[in-house]
């Protein structure tokens, strides 16, 4: 590849924690400036820090190294993966070793401990690309977001002032389309053309390996993958205790259409599968995803095509769930608002002094 004139390696390094929609669009955009500059193929090599090297510079991460690998593995952009990245900077050694010639990041440069930049050797040597940072999000302002769902303090909710920030990612018609695509130039798969459709409703709340597991075996069910998203003010009168879901639906909508195996979702799905919802998208499959030991009640979402005899029940391989991810924060809530208020003093640093940066 390395030899190929019209091929190009490129890496994209991060924590990758509670991924969402700005580490997804961070690895799209990569991807795709590539090929806008004439390449026939770009191999995406992303790489994730260990939990050792997070822990030293920023606090524990929420999800493990394992969990962080399965999602980047399932998301349809990534082509190779390295691990056990240390938190340090990266030097044109480490991307010779990786056989890459250019190295990516958001316009948000992190500077690793003793005040070296990360990218200042490959940005000395020209092999630096820059690319626009996703606003409204990122792993501290959805901690941020749990941290006021729970109803702490208002000067801890705050999170050093978090109002300052755009409170979600924006979502443009451009860029669902942009993450509805298929990777390089394969053309999308229509609804029309699909001899068998595979439905896969859910919430799909801070995407975890559980969703990442019931959605490639549901793939194996079908040659259409479509995922229905409930809206918010579904999530909160059905399902979560009054409150809204961490993510908005259209920062599910994008973070569930990264996913390799989607070919579309259904925005504001309804929360019973009904017969004219089959009929209008043409279903031949529904699937009831559970954590492995989860209850086996359904109440009356899946009647219709239970008693049709279309429903299939599949088993994640993680016991993993998006309220375990909150629960996990809730448990270490004194040290994660104290360590949050920190990083969102720094965020808010780079927003203020923001420039415009043009989004591949």
């Amino acid at each position: 590849q390395s030899r190929d004139p019209d091929t190009v390696r490129i890496l994209l390094n991060g924590c990758f924690d509670l991924m969402h929609v700005g580490h997804f669009n961070a690895l799209r955009q990569a991807k795709r400036l590539f090929f806008q500059q004439g390449y026939k193929k770009v191999v995406m090599v992303a790489g994730i820090h260990s939990d050792e090297a997070i822990s030293n510079q920023k606090g524990p991460p929420m999800m493990s190294n394992d969990e962080r690998t399965a999602i980047l593995e399932a998301t349809k952009w990534v082509d190779e993966f390295v691990t056990q990245l240390p938190y340090t900077q990266i030097s044109v050694q480490m991307a010779d070793t990786l056989r890459v010639k250019w190295v990516c990041h958001g316009d948000d440069m992190p500077v690793c401990r003793g005040g070296h930049g990360m990218y200042s050797a490959v940005v000395e040597e020209k092999r630096f690309q820059v690319l626009k940072r996703t606003e409204g999000i990122s792993t501290t302002q959805i901690i941020s977001r749990i941290i006021q769902q729970q109803g702490w303090s208002q000067h801890q909710g705050e999170a050093g002032g978090a109002g300052e920030a755009l409170s979600s990612a924006l979502c443009t018609a451009q860029r669902l389309q942009q993450f509805a695509a298929p990777p390089g130039d394969r053309p999308p798969k229509q609804l029309t053309a699909a001899k068998r459709v595979v439905y896969v409703p859910g919430i799909f709340d801070l995407i975890h390996p559980g969703h990442v597991s019931i959605l490639r075996q549901a793939a194996t069910l079908g040659d259409f993958l479509l995922v229905g998203l409930y809206s918010d003010e579904t999530v909160t009168v059905h399902r979560n205790h009054g409150k809204p879901p961490v993510l908005t639906l259209l920062e599910r909508a994008l973070a569930v259409l990264s996913m390799r195996w989607v070919d579309d979702v259904v925005l504001g799905a309804p929360w019973n599968v009904t017969d004219e919802l089959l009929t209008s998208m043409n279903i031949s499959c529904v699937v009831l995803g559970r954590a492995p030991g989860a209850s086996q009640e359904d109440s009356d979402q899946f009647l219709v095509p239970r008693r049709r005899d279309i429903l299939t029940e599949l088993t994640s391989c993680f016991a993993i769930s998006s309220e375990a991810l909150k629960q996990r924060l809730i448990a270490c809530s004194a040290e994660l608002v104290k360590r949050n208020s920190k990083m969102m003093e720094k965020e808010l640093s780079y927003i203020s002094g923001k420039g415009y940066v043009p989004e591949a």
